[in-house]
């Protein structure tokens, strides 16, 4: 005859308990939270299965204790086969390692390539009047393309595609 099945063994108030326990722990979030209450509800399982299987001889605290803890290692041992999270440990890996080489994309320093050369004859003003440069005459332009990101401050990002350099006779 199994134990389960022996009058007087599992009380009502234990078999309650467990169906109370059971039922809370069916309401999981994560993977982790499934782990741990799988692992628990085995534990609970085993004390109950070893306590009243005790012999007479036997303390039925420590039979509880004794099948509890075998219970909750193989429930736990066969969840890591079976619930593995690696695959999401893979995902999180790969993500982690696209958004780092978009990042050192944007933050990579500049490649100028050369673009012109220009001179100016007479002595030349440009922008508009905040912000104006005012060159003297036979100033050496250099132009370059470039695909550069620079930061003014922590809220603007600049854009910038060509540089000038401006050499003054000397």
């Amino acid at each position: 005859m199994p134990f389960y099945s022996t009058p007087g063994l599992i009380t009502r108030g234990l078999r309650l308990l467990l169906l109370i326990f059971f039922l809370i722990n069916s309401g999981c979030t994560s993977l982790r939270d499934y782990r741990l209450s799988l692992g628990t509800s085995a534990f609970v399982a085993g004390a109950a299965a070893g306590a009243s299987t005790a012999g007479p001889d036997e303390g039925p605290e420590t039979q509880a204790a004794l099948w509890g803890s075998i219970f909750a290692a193989s429930a736990l041992i066969l969840s890591e086969f079976f619930w593995s999270d690696s695959q999401s440990h893979k995902q999180a890996q790969l993500e982690n390692l696209e958004l780092s080489r978009e990042l050192n994309e944007v933050l990579k320093p500049p490649r100028r390539q050369f673009q012109e050369v220009f001179r100016y004859d007479k002595p030349t003003t440009l922008g508009t009047p905040p912000a104006q440069l005012r060159l003297p005459a036979k100033t050496q332009v250099l132009v370059f393309k470039t695909d550069e990101w620079v930061f003014e401050g922590s809220e603007k990002l600049y854009h910038q595609n060509l540089i000038y350099e401006f050499h003054p006779p000397k």
